[in-house]
């Protein structure tokens, strides 16, 4: 009889603060973030931003910083050569920032696959270039936008990292896939970063994580994010980045009328980041 072999996880579980609705200067955000147990913020590479204040403001608070980029920002129609150009440049931007890694919204879902593929292939060189690691999110309207592409893409580009923000799949392809789906598992060992936002098969965020309503959709998520901290364990990482992205509305669901948001999000994203580092530590139990 062979028997199973448990596998022990030593990485470090590191919980991330988005700044997306977290509406503080970026001295307070920073504090409240460090109060709240997170170890790093992450920063959308948006408009004009002082990069000695926020440079000093996460230093202070013992944070690390994670930036994320938006090629072409969110305007239809660019070609993959204007968006590779403008990856180049944030890249750039983003590793002046103190970056510990970057997250990049990658071009158009309207590309080709062989647009795509390029544009990928020398979107690696360019983080390899500039020495500093790239994931690309799992994003609707982007190319990572369904499992399929983001699967074929990741057999045609070997060096191509992921950003996994599975509530865009489970709204695009109106599912909420079986725990050992074969194409996420597959897709694990490719990711850097979790975006653990809960979707559902009508939207990318249910109205309240917390409510008995969604356990069985929570459940599936909580599935497939062990499923990458496994695989990152056995790759032998020293730490994994966690940041429970619920948004503002119009993510957040609001109330008909009065447009007031059903729940709060702080509260939320707080509460998803205690629940996962919990099934983090008993991946080893």
């Amino acid at each position: 009889m062979v028997l199973a072999t448990r596998l022990e996880i030593t990485m470090k579980f590191k919980k991330v603060r988005h700044l997306w609705g977290f509406n503080h200067p970026i001295e307070e955000a920073a504090r409240r973030a460090a109060e709240a147990g997170y170890d790093a913020l992450e920063m959308a590479l948006l408009g004009d931003l002082d990069q000695g204040a926020i440079g000093a403001a996460v230093e202070k608070n013992g944070l690390e910083l994670i930036v994320q980029i938006h090629t072409k920002d969110f305007v239809a129609g660019d070609s993959p050569a204007d968006h590779l150009a403008d990856f180049r440049e944030r890249v750039a931007r983003a590793k002046g920032f103190g970056a510990v890694f970057v997250n990049s919204h990658s071009g158009r879902d309207e590309w080709s696959f062989s647009e795509a593929k390029s544009f990928f292939s020398e979107a690696v060189k360019i983080a390899e270039g500039e020495g500093i690691s790239v994931s690309h999110e799992t994003h609707r309207s982007r190319v990572l936008f369904n499992p399929y592409v983001s699967r074929d893409l990741c057999e045609a580009v070997p060096g191509l990292r992921l950003t996994a923000d599975y509530s865009h799949w489970v709204c695009v392809c109106e599912r909420i896939f079986a725990y050992d789906d074969a194409n996420l598992k597959g897709l694990s060992e490719r990711v850097d970063y979790v975006h653990g936002r809960v979707g559902h098969s009508q939207g990318p965020q249910v109205n309240d994580p917390r409510s008995s309503e969604h356990r069985d959709t929570v459940a599936a998520f909580r599935s497939w994010w062990s499923e990458i901290w496994k695989a990152q364990a056995s790759a032998g990482r020293a730490s994994t980045y966690f940041c429970p992205e619920f948004g503002p509305p119009p993510y957040l669901p609001t109330l008909p009328f009065t447009g007031a948001p059903v729940t709060n999000l702080n509260e939320v994203c707080n509460w998803m980041a205690g629940e996962a580092e919990g099934w983090f530590g008993e991946l080893n139990v």
